[in-house]
């Protein structure tokens, strides 16, 4: 068989098309043909000019022998069949929408192997010959077209035959590991095949975007969110997009994603928000990442819905992280009437509390916990005891408590937080009573405290918290005018 070469293509290129083997034809089709007739060209030739059927498809008609279309199954159904056999005039109408003028070609390819693809014809023969169930020279097409896609993606995928294939077409081009492409090429292509006809062609977006494994994740972050074609999707259509290959079970970016789609209409998609959340596992999340999330977004488009979808978010957080494995507990440390401590364990999977461990005092002000360990800001027990620059740690994992050095400014009550491997406390009162700004933080690295810059005002008991990498301590009592204790409502920011 003779192949047709796309314009521009080099030979190893053009060779692409006879991979597939020199016989077009299946062996049982081969053998039939060989059994039919010795001499293919002289039969052909024989019946070039008698014709005694009619092909009619849409406005156009094509008049051919019997014999001529013989190789060619869809034809081979019809002759089959008793509506066929009684016909007194042999007429066959194709009801699909295909191009007559490619039949001499696809008849030719069919009985003599001869094939003549170009630019112009390639894209009308792939239609006919699916239609026509002659599935080589559909091969055929395809490595043809692929061909034309690597010379130039961009002027084949602008002509209105491309944006017309259907899916199926579309899945074997883009599917071929030959096909070298620029990804966001395709991807744009993707957009604008689905936009001509969004209501019949949104469900195979995600189909077509997962076909394309080196899409970056953040590439649709960035901008598949950002479209109408994305949030207009049906709930199905979205499951479809959110599940594709080039996210990976991204959590953060699968979480943006159904955010952006519920918000847009939380009013209608707010019962769609449950089921969507089990893509991913919210415990991959921080609190934090979620955090910063609803406040980005409480001024654009959440508005009044802020508290029941922070709710939400919150709820299947916790309980992802608490469902996340079996041997995860709940930590609860205990103060009654500061004389004793009881360190409880609460086990989700079982419904259990048990105790960990007594202590005789309770000693403490403050507890922070870092990964399987908690650190506890020790107080005086007695009134007129020193106060105290002692800091211990409990294992969960060894349950033993050990000191940490010493901090260069003995406190109390100050307010304290893990970051990054430090931890970090602000303010308390010192040794004189007095409230003080100082700061400082230990490394779990090098195992020493170290002074930092002082905060703006004096404060001790802040709540302290982490948001967007900046450390910001809160209210808390601090001096006033008088030297009586205030209440603060000022925030330091670190």
């Amino acid at each position: 068989m003779r192949h047709s070469q796309a314009p521009g293509v080099d030979q190893n290129s053009a060779d692409i098309a006879k991979e597939n083997g020199n016989d077009t034809r299946s062996k049982s089709t081969q053998q039939s043909h060989d059994i039919t007739m010795r001499d293919p060209h002289t039969f052909n030739a024989a019946f070039q000019n008698s014709k005694d059927v009619t092909i009619k498809a849409k406005n156009q008609k094509i008049d051919v022998h019997s014999y001529r279309i013989l190789f060619i199954p869809y034809f081979i159904e019809i002759f089959a069949t008793d509506d066929y056999k009684n016909m007194k005039t042999k007429i066959i109408i194709i009801k699909e929408d295909i191009d007559l003028k490619v039949m001499p070609n696809i008849i030719e390819y069919t009985n003599s192997k001869e094939l003549h693809l170009t630019k112009k014809n390639v894209f009308n023969t792939l239609k006919a010959a699916k239609v026509l169930k002659v599935d080589n020279l559909v091969t055929d097409c395809y490595d043809f077209i692929g061909q034309l896609m690597q010379v130039d993606f961009k002027g084949v995928s602008q002509t209105n035959v491309f944006i017309d294939l259907d899916i199926e077409s579309l899945e074997n081009l883009f599917s071929n590991p030959k096909l070298r492409v620029n990804t966001k090429s395709i991807y744009n292509f993707i957009i604008k095949w689905v936009t001509h006809d969004y209501s019949n062609r949104k469900n195979k977006l995600g189909k077509l975007l997962g076909l394309i494994k080196e899409l970056p994740a953040d590439f649709i972050n960035r901008s598949l969110y950002e479209k109408d074609i994305f949030r207009d999707l049906d709930f199905k259509s979205l499951r479809s997009v959110l599940s594709i290959y080039a996210l990976n079970n991204n959590t953060a970016i699968i979480f943006n994603g159904i955010m952006k789609w519920v918000t847009i209409d939380y009013e209608n998609r707010e019962t769609d928000l449950a089921k969507l959340l089990d893509l991913i596992d919210m415990s991959n999340l921080s609190a934090d990442y979620i955090n910063r999330y609803l406040y980005h977004e409480e001024n654009n488009c959440i508005g009044h819905y802020f508290r029941p979808l922070a709710y939400e978010l919150h709820s299947r957080h916790f309980q992802s992280t608490i469902n996340k494995t079996e041997d995860k507990q709940i930590i609860v440390i205990a103060t009654v009437q500061a004389k004793s401590t009881s360190i409880v364990e609460y086990d989700p999977k079982r419904n259990e509390w048990s105790v960990v461990r007594k202590e005789n005092y309770g000693d403490f002000y403050l507890v922070i916990v870092n990964e399987d360990k908690f650190y506890k800001f020790q107080r005086p027990r007695k009134k007129n005891q020193e106060l105290s620059a002692v800091v211990k740690v409990y294992d969960f994992k060894t349950k033993i408590w050990e000191k940490l050095c010493k901090m260069n400014i003995a406190r109390k009550f100050c307010g304290a937080v893990f970051v990054e491997g430090f931890l970090y406390a602000f303010g308390g009162y010192d040794i004189d009573n007095k409230i003080i700004n100082s700061v400082e933080r230990y490394s779990l690295e090098s195992k020493q405290w170290e002074v930092m810059s002082p905060m703006i005002e004096e404060r001790c008991a802040p709540a302290v918290i982490v948001f967007d990498d900046h450390i910001y301590v809160i209210g808390g009592r601090g001096r006033g005018s008088d030297s009586e204790d205030v209440y603060l409502d000022t925030v330091c920011e670190n």
